[in-house]
């Protein structure tokens, strides 16, 4: 059996002093006992970075690290969402430097591929584009940021391919993207945000 929990919620970064997750992922580990932890954020810890330079913002992703890896678990490091108001990825260089330090038990994947645009079409990381049938692809919502279906589709595929090449996880079986994941409330919002 297995068991996913899902802690995301917006406006995290590692260096906002009013997020204490230190005690929060604490009671997590105690709680859940992970076995494979994936950590994708970045955007609100750019203006630490920028200040306080790559060494200080490294020290803090590797105290983060030694959390989860002190039990046990695996952690993937994954890319900073490209694209929308934060086109910079600084923290990415930063997420790149932990795997060397944790023997094995830790790894990155950059994702940013499987939001670009296809060849041809406007901009890097669009919010759609047209296929080759001519039909409209939405990746994004509105906010050009947040993932439709689509999209998060993609960006779990970049994911699962990355640990699967690392023998962490098998490759999911065919059919998936299509699940009733996509009916989720979440990507209804705001309303038709994901309709062409």
């Amino acid at each position: 059996t297995r068991l996913f929990v899902s802690e995301a919620y917006p406006g995290f970064g590692l260096t906002d002093p009013k997020n204490d997750w230190r005690t929060s992922w604490k009671q997590l580990i105690d709680e859940k006992h992970p076995t494979l932890v994936m950590i994708m954020l970045g955007g609100w810890d750019l203006g630490f970075q920028k200040e306080k330079g790559d060494a200080a913002y490294l020290q803090i992703t590797k105290e983060a690290t030694e959390l989860f890896t002190a039990n046990g678990a695996k952690v993937l490091w994954i890319s900073m969402l490209p694209g929308g108001t934060t086109p910079q990825r600084d923290t990415d260089r930063v997420f790149e430097m932990l795997p060397p330090l944790f023997a094995g038990n830790v790894a990155y994947a950059d994702i940013e591929s499987s939001l670009r645009r296809p060849a041809g079409e406007f901009g890097d990381y669009p919010r759609s584009y047209v296929d080759t049938t001519g039909q409209t692809i939405m990746l994004r919502k509105p906010d050009n940021w947040h993932l439709c279906p689509v999209g998060a589709a993609r960006l779990a595929d970049a994911i699962n391919s990355e640990t699967a090449s690392i023998g962490w996880s098998n490759r999911a079986a065919t059919g998936w993207q299509v699940g009733s994941w996509t009916t989720d409330a979440r990507y209804d919002d705001p309303k038709g945000g994901c309709l062409v």
